[in-house]
């Protein structure tokens, strides 16, 4: 049996298939590259095996999902795919709810059909809104405060309807400031067109793709109230 990794050829998704082999696990990858490259799959095959098994497709596709469940034998899923841009998320929420939700739901519905009720799920630290207790726990109270996180909300409550239902064993991930790259340098984090995230934005000027970082704000403990 084998565990099928959405989103397999993104930052988390391609790590996490590096240790599922590493743990002696089948990993079958699939990714409609919307947001990363075959560059990356490439760089798992390195990594893994040369025949790693890599599906070019979108995670809302039902059929093409289930036939990646059937044709590879898997038992578990674990649902990276998703759109995962907080700015991108305000311009375009329409999109972001239709990506994210609808290929939750397209997976979902895939191991309905096939009978594979195991899930980890990857959620993000934005479905604490914006807490007024801190230190954040498990036991916080879930509010959105952008499209983005409010496509975790959805795809979560959908994930929690469905255990409630007795058809799916899910766990969620929420991710707070996931950071770091794979020891042999050859897999990493790298978005296509302007990053979102601080560490790929500050890599990139390190090596010379972008000319500088800018840091906003005038409220900071110095003399001018300025980052220097």
């Amino acid at each position: 049996m084998a565990v099928l990794v959405t989103g397999g050829a993104g930052y988390i998704g391609s790590h996490t298939a590096v240790v599922l082999h590493e743990a002696g696990r089948d990993v079958v990858v699939l990714d409609d590259l919307s947001n990363s490259s075959m560059a990356a799959v490439e760089a798992l095959r390195v990594l893994t095996r040369p025949d790693l098994p890599f599906i070019e497709a979108d995670a809302a596709d039902v059929d093409a999902v289930g036939r990646a469940i059937v044709d590879h034998g898997i038992d578990e899923v674990i649902h990276f795919a998703a759109f995962k841009s907080v700015s991108g998320s305000i311009v375009d929420p329409d999109g972001y709810h239709r990506n994210n939700v609808g290929s939750t739901t397209g997976v979902v519905e895939a191991m309905r059909r096939h009978g594979v009720s195991r899930m980890v799920f990857s959620s993000s630290c934005t479905v604490y809104g914006e807490p007024t207790d801190l230190p954040v726990t498990e036991d916080s109270p879930i509010s959105a405060s952008n499209p983005y996180g409010a496509t975790k909300v959805a795809c979560e409550e959908l994930l929690a309807a469905e255990a409630a239902a007795g058809g799916l064993d899910v766990l969620l991930l929420r991710y707070f400031n996931p950071v770091g790259a794979h020891p042999g340098g050859n897999l990493g984090e790298d978005p296509r067109g302007t990053p979102d995230n601080l560490v790929p934005y500050l890599m990139q000027v390190a090596v010379g793709r972008r000319e500088s970082l800018s840091v906003f704000g005038d409220d900071y403990d110095t003399p001018d109230g300025s980052a220097h």
